[in-house]
């Protein structure tokens, strides 16, 4: 089974208090419970736990270094090595409530895989007993049922085993879902999960033929949006970030959106034309006769939100990180998109503040990775979260696009 995305996590956390939401019980009515969420204008306010760069710290770290006056070299590790797409670490951290009564957990969400797994009760291996992660208890919800199938999913720093079951699910204040289905761990496996968050939930189309009820399917399938959307809003530093179900205009100003059609439903998939760093084509001194994306005439990207970095093919990597380094200063790193039908195109920006932070000892530190992916869609391009950092996001389920607006 496809793996959700892993990697590093930049933020705060966001102060909260309780408010009442509707509890559907087995009779339909709805009577209202407590429940600790954020105070904010988001449905789902969003934070990052500072402990997954720590933890993750190795591999994939791209670092500026204060040289004399403004000067900045990119300093490349030399022990990098290939990364999947499995090994990058989602960065989006909110709450969700499971059964009848509520039980209450905070999930990463990650746009690029499709399935809930929250811990279950019966998960006794040594990384569920040791961990600080809040389980599910079928037997105190009324509206459990067990579908008896067990998948197994496996992760870079470690992997787990879910039944899968159905229950009502509550996401923030307003969107109450009954019968979603999700994975209720029994092991797990790997030092990640004993970090502060509890389980992954997936807001991609279904990627299987088992995969039948992912999230975003349900909340257009039960009518629960006003439109079928979810918006990310992602803001670099102490300012609130989210996820906005439904239209956002009604709760957020946002500027014109430029809707991009996928070119499948599979991930949040368009097509990519041009890569450009401080104006200057990416592709202009390679030297391998390639296409931008080697070994295809069409190039991928994804836009996704389970991972924290930047991510291109590696020989294009090297390219990219030449290219930085050589520069007197960063620049900003423009990709270009190509609408699937009407063959429009766009160029999304992202300036340094958005793809340059700082790591745990204060240098500057590029958010850009070498992935290769090899599957039908690879090798490809990630947008992660330097995107959401530079742009509002807005999933468009129904019509398979993707809605990027200048903040």
């Amino acid at each position: 089974m496809v793996a959700t995305a892993f990697l590093v996590a930049l933020t705060t956390l966001l102060p909260s208090t309780a408010v009442r939401v509707a509890n559907p019980v087995q009779s339909g009515k709805q009577h209202p419970i407590e429940m600790e969420v954020d105070e904010s204008i988001f449905d789902i306010p969003l934070r990052v736990h500072q402990g997954i760069r720590s933890l993750l710290q190795r591999d994939h770290k791209f670092i500026f270094t204060n040289n004399t006056g403004t000067t900045r070299k990119l300093k490349i590790r030399t022990d990098l090595l290939p990364l999947t797409r499995k090994d990058l670490m989602n960065p989006l951290v909110g709450k969700l409530a499971l059964g009848c009564p509520p039980q209450e957990f905070g999930v990463i969400w990650d746009t690029g895989s499709s399935t809930c797994f929250i811990p279950s009760s019966q998960c006794t291996t040594q990384f569920c007993l040791a961990s600080t992660h809040r389980k599910f208890f079928a037997k105190k919800s009324s509206c459990y049922k067990s579908s008896h199938r067990t998948v197994e999913v496996t992760y870079a720093s470690g992997g787990v085993k879910a039944v899968m079951g159905k229950d009502t699910m509550h996401l923030g204040k307003k969107v109450v879902m009954t019968n979603q289905e999700f994975g209720a761990i029994t092991e797990e496996d790997g030092d990640v999960f004993q970090l502060a968050f509890d389980g992954i939930c997936g807001l991609s189309y279904p990627m299987g033929e088992e995969d039948k009820s992912p999230v975003f399917k349900t909340l257009v399938d039960q009518n629960l949006l006003d439109k079928p959307w979810i918006t990310f809003r992602m803001n670099i530093g102490k300012k609130p970030s989210g996820m906005i179900f439904g239209d956002p205009a009604k709760i957020i100003k946002m500027n014109t959106v430029n809707w991009v059609n996928l070119n499948q439903k599979l991930y949040w998939r368009a097509t990519m034309t041009k890569m450009t760093i401080n104006g200057e084509d990416i592709m202009k001194d390679a030297e391998d006769g390639e296409t931008l994306c080697p070994n295809r005439e069409d190039c991928n990207i994804i836009y996704d939100t389970g991972t924290s970095v930047l991510t291109a093919p590696t020989s294009r990597f090297s390219i990219m990180s030449k290219m930085i380094q050589e520069a007197d200063k960063p620049g900003d790193i423009c990709v270009t998109v190509q609408s699937h039908g009407d063959e429009k195109q766009y160029t999304h920006c992202m300036k340094p503040e958005c793809y340059i932070d700082k790591d745990d000892d204060g240098n500057d530190e590029a958010l850009i990775a070498p992935v290769d992916i090899d599957n039908e869609s690879g090798p490809l391009f990630i947008l992660g979260s330097p995107m959401f950092n530079c742009f509002d996001v807005v999933f468009d389920y129904q019509k398979g696009r993707v809605g990027v607006v200048e903040k």
